[in-house]
């Protein structure tokens, strides 16, 4: 409880201060956020599935709204929009969209592949709750890049932690972040290529000229 001064000469604690700053920044960024095209039918099942099953369970908690994002939405997902719900339809701007949220959920209960949609969440420090089927190929640990919970209980509890627990949200944030730095960056993909040539195409060459390869086909600092 160590004190500090503000500028009108008050003494304020400052475990106080960063209890209102937490506050404060939970109020500036505060909903849940799904984006996807429409056009593609895991995503319209994902929106029908949050409105009508995990939605419900996290507003006996906290007044979350959720905002449906994506282009092409169907009459079934449009349907959806209400006092809790906001169907935005095409984003031109989704950083900024992204960045106004305190959660991107994303429930997929089919589908296969990377989701490209989580990995630009976590870039831009959003933290996810996902499936394992919305988990699948990305490498992410539950409890550490992303909270992944498949039943619509366990989601809405989920959701609302990160809403509630400041610590839990800033440690997802940062180690979502640290992921996509190291695995998905243009630099971080153009390291792992050259590795596996490294470990493929090149293996059997003599060392300077796998070298000299790699520096002509992968620029290397």
């Amino acid at each position: 409880w160590r004190l500090a001064r503000n500028a009108g000469g008050l003494l304020l604690s400052t475990s106080f201060v960063r209890v209102v700053t937490i506050a404060v920044a939970s109020l500036l960024i505060a909903g849940t956020v799904f984006l996807g095209s429409y056009d593609h039918s895991p995503n319209i099942d994902t929106a029908l599935h949050l409105a009508g099953e995990v939605m419900p369970r996290v507003r006996r908690d906290l007044d979350a709204h959720l905002w449906l994002a994506g282009s092409n939405p169907p009459p079934a997902v449009t349907a959806l929009q209400g006092e809790h719900v906001t169907v935005t339809g095409y984003v031109p701007d989704v950083e900024t969209l992204l960045r106004r949220a305190r959660v991107f959920v994303a429930p997929l209960r089919y589908g296969a592949g990377m989701k490209g949609k989580i990995g630009h969440a976590m870039s831009q420090g959003l933290p996810v709750v996902t499936t394992t089927i919305g988990a699948e190929g990305m490498g992410l640990v539950d409890g550490t890049h992303a909270l992944v919970r498949d039943d619509p209980e366990g989601f809405a509890a989920a959701v609302v932690a990160l809403h509630t627990e400041q610590p839990l949200w800033e440690r997802v944030s940062a180690s979502a972040r640290e992921l996509v730095r190291g695995c998905w960056t243009p630099e971080a993909m153009e390291q792992r290529l050259f590795d596996l040539l490294q470990r493929t195409v090149w293996a059997d060459r003599p060392e300077e000229l796998s070298a000299s390869s790699g520096t002509s086909t992968i620029p290397r600092d």
